[in-house]
């Protein structure tokens, strides 16, 4: 292979100046081939080179550093690789890195307009760097990846074409050793395929992790974001802007075996967002199995979501993890598919369930807007509603119960959780959940105050409803107030918690010791019965007939009984005498 440069080993430094107008039409590297050692190219331009593969750069073996030097761009401009491939740079062997300030432009092949990365060969694409305006006859626009490769992005991919398939990068198959692709902070934007995949077309089982990176304005005829073949994954933290596809699915097209995981993280939040195709603008997922999940992401009113699926294991979930809670405003379809939700919003102004079951465990859902066919169900185990369900198939769970709900702290139904416009909640049923902390309260002749006489444990559990019987069982009207034993049967709730109870438990008022004044002064005389001793209403000597035989101040037992004996104990109480003697008359 002949080129403007080339290197076998050792190490060369290219700085500044260019390489151009170079010709290789049936070698590889029409400016720069390294086969060995270590080559840096810093600053300057590549330009007007053509070669079969690699028109700028061709990397057989050892590393080529590609970046920037001294605030001077470096540029893979304009090289063709000539019915072949890598237009920019063909990465054989070894390792590329296409770092800081480094642009690989306008160039054209069959396959990798600005990069092709071989089987078993490493290209990185770093931070501040920039694929764009690269064109492929064929597949992969920007970046072409055959399988077995190390394909990690930080940069810019944008504006590039594919004939085919993946406008701004085509991976053709899985990472070396089955790894994931990274694609950390990059921007895929304004990319366009005829095919699928504008920002990016995946083959079979290949798997793909972004972190705060966005896709925005790719076009292709299915998946104007993200096409992903069968067995394919998507583990991102990423935002979905304007993408667009004249077939299916806008933002992502996904099949058989996928699974997507739309993620946000504290400082970077998940969405789709102006998306539009055919079917499914924000997303488009049809196969026999597939897993979906979105944790915390936010899909516009303007992105529909479309599934099809073969049921038990089409699946979709909404709020797991997360920092963030999923909001959904966009339309759902979602046919023979199982859908779970465990936390965030779905306000979608429709959403149809054809032959789908959904289970809600949490969060907020507008179950007005939801149409199913009958054949099966939405069942409601927990979670916030806009209405109580009409629809026959939508239900609350059989160990659940419904519950109009409000914001009003201090109101019995007060649910911290409540959200203007969902005004019911679902909470699960354990009526053994709550008990009695305190059984015996004392006469005060008011009527039972809950909370102060008595509270419903465990704390954070408020008491809905109740009704109230007597020792013998008859109905009791309003709370009690006269002593006696008497049953409570109550419903509770705990918002905290999110259970619902009915429960019953035994409440006793016991008798009050009741106010008295005793009798004085008390006379009698030596000789004769305690009963001669005259005592006020209420009261009596315990034993009448004592005799009064021992003159002076003398205390003897009596008891005193109220009026309302109902509510109030007899009390014993001693009372004092003045026992003196009668002489004839003088005492």
């Amino acid at each position: 292979d002949e080129s403007g440069v080339s290197v076998n080993g050792g190490v060369c430094t290219i700085t500044g100046g260019t390489i151009q107008n170079n010709k290789n039409e049936n070698g590889n590297g029409g400016g720069v081939y390294v086969d060995g050692g270590t080559c840096t190219i810093s600053g300057g331009s590549i330009t007007n080179n053509t070669a079969q593969n690699g028109g700028g750069v061709y990397v057989a073996g050892g590393e080529c550093i590609i970046n920037g030097a001294m605030n001077v761009a470096a540029n893979i401009t304009n090289n063709t690789a000539q019915n072949g491939n890598g237009g920019g740079v063909y990465v054989a062997g070894g390792k590329c890195t296409v770092d800081g300030y480094a642009e690989v432009t306008d160039n054209t092949a069959s396959y990798g307009g600005g990069v092709y990365v071989a089987s078993g060969a490493t290209c990185w694409l770093r931070e501040h760097s920039g694929i764009r305006s690269n064109n492929a006859n064929a597949d992969g626009g920007g970046v072409y990846v055959k399988e077995n490769s190390e394909f990690v992005v930080y940069s810019t991919v944008t504006e590039n074409t594919a004939g085919s398939d993946g406008g701004g990068v085509y991976l053709a198959g899985p990472a070396a050793d089955g790894l994931y692709y990274r694609m950390d902070d990059a921007a895929i934007s304004r990319n366009q395929a005829t095919g699928s995949g504008g920002g990016i077309c995946a083959g079979e089982n290949v798997r793909i992790a972004m972190n705060s990176g966005y896709f925005r304005s790719n076009t292709a005829s299915n998946g104007g974001g993200v096409y992903l073949s069968s067995g394919g994954e998507l583990g991102i933290n990423a935002q979905f802007r304007e993408n667009s596809a004249t077939g299916d699915g806008g933002g992502i097209w996904a099949t058989v075996d996928c699974e997507i995981y739309l993620n946000s993280s504290n400082n970077f939040r998940g969405l789709l967002s102006g998306n539009t195709a055919a079917r499914g603008g924000g997303m488009f997922v049809a196969g026999e199995q597939w897993l979906v999940e979105f944790n915390g992401t936010q899909v516009d009113s303007d992105n529909d979501l479309v599934f099809w699926g073969n049921g038990e294991n089409s699946i979709l979930k909404i709020g797991r993890g997360g920092a963030f809670e999923s909001t959904i405003s966009g339309n759902i379809q979602a046919t023979n598919v199982n859908v779970t939700m465990d936390k965030g919003t779905v306000r979608s102004s429709s959403v149809t369930l054809t032959n789908a079951k959904w289970l809600i465990y949490g969060g907020y859902c507008s179950i007005s807007k939801i149409t199913t066919d009958g054949q099966q169900k939405v069942t409601l185990h927990g979670g916030y509603f806009d209405v109580e369900p009409t629809d026959p198939n939508i239900q609350v769970g059989n160990n659940s119960k419904m519950l109009p709900i409000s914001g009003n702290a201090g109101d019995p139904y007060y649910d911290p959780a409540y959200k203007e416009g969902y005004s019911y909640g679902v909470y699960a049923v354990k009526n053994d959940a709550a008990s009695l902390n305190q059984g015996t309260i004392t006469y005060d002749s008011q009527p039972v105050v809950p909370g102060e006489d008595f509270t419903i444990i465990p704390n954070g559990t408020t008491l809905l409803e109740y009704s109230c019987t007597d020792a013998a069982g008859s109905p009791v009207s309003g709370w009690p107030t006269n002593a006696g034993a008497y049953t409570i049967r109550a419903k509770c709730l705990n918002a905290v918690e999110k259970w619902y109870a009915e429960t019953s438990f035994d409440l006793t008022i016991g008798k009050a010791a009741p106010a008295y004044t005793a009798p004085a002064p008390l006379t009698g005389l030596h000789g004769q019965p305690l009963s001669g001793v005259a005592l006020p209403a209420g009261w009596a000597w315990e034993d009448g007939t004592t005799t009064l035989d021992a003159a002076g101040a003398q205390t003897y037992p009596a008891t005193f009984t109220p009026a309302d004996t109902a509510n109030y104990n007899t009390v014993d109480v001693p009372l004092t005498v003045t026992v003196a003697h009668d002489w004839g008359g003088w005492v």
